[in-house]
């Protein structure tokens, strides 16, 4: 049955807006599995907003000495954790932004409807899983050469980068980065998705288990 919305408890007071984490490692198909996931949820009466995490790099950050920014200190978890906060109380008017070609912080408007929010990143669940700001975490596999060659296509095309730079970059940055802070996700995930067409059905049927919760508080 569709999802008809969130109500509010009879006090005037509306319920947090639940906060699902698409997770895993480097170009494993967590934007698209995203949006394809919010397109579905859409025909179902859930309206969904859709935050990456990538937006929450620091400002101008310089990169670490062994992981560069396959790191979760690449990503400012106060920003992150301060304006999921808003989000998900219906507080916020604004989303952050950041570009990675220039490494600039901006933001854009936030004026659309939602009850429920698809997180999706690498970095910056980690921190935030400790404070209870994410609802439930899905974690999405694929095999190591399908994505180094999603991500030789994605970061030559869209963030003009040499594919000599990109291959350094993922064996001396992107493989070390996924072991020690991305592999940990798995294990307390709610769902392992390794099959996108099927994980999209687990997830809508958990998604609406957790909507009918929501508004039952």
């Amino acid at each position: 049955m569709p999802y008809a919305g969130l109500i509010d408890w009879g006090d005037g007071v509306m319920a947090k807006v639940p906060v699902v984490c698409i997770t895993g490692p480097s170009a494993v198909g967590k934007t698209s599995f995203s949006l394809k996931l919010a397109q579905a949820l859409g025909a179902l009466n859930i309206e969904v907003l859709v935050i990456c995490c990538d937006n929450y790099y620091r400002h101008h950050w310089l990169p670490h000495p062994r992981f560069g920014f396959d790191t979760p200190a690449a990503i400012d978890s106060d920003a992150l954790r301060t304006e999921l906060d808003q989000v998900s109380h219906h507080a916020a008017s604004s989303l952050r932004t950041y570009d990675m070609s220039t490494r600039d912080v901006a933001c854009k408007p936030l004026n659309q409807s939602y009850q429920l929010v698809l997180l999706e990143g690498a970095y910056g669940p980690q921190d935030l899983l400790k404070d209870g700001s994410i609802t439930a975490l899905f974690y999405l596999e694929a095999p190591l050469l399908l994505r180094m060659i999603r991500r030789l296509k994605r970061d030559k095309e869209e963030r003009g980068r040499n594919p000599i730079q990109i291959i350094q970059h993922m064996l001396m940055h992107m493989i070390p980065g996924e072991r020690a802070f991305i592999r940990p996700l798995r294990s307390v995930s709610g769902l392992v998705v390794s099959n996108p067409h099927q994980g999209h059905h687990a997830a809508i049927a958990l998604i609406q288990a957790l909507m009918t919760e929501s508004s039952a508080r």
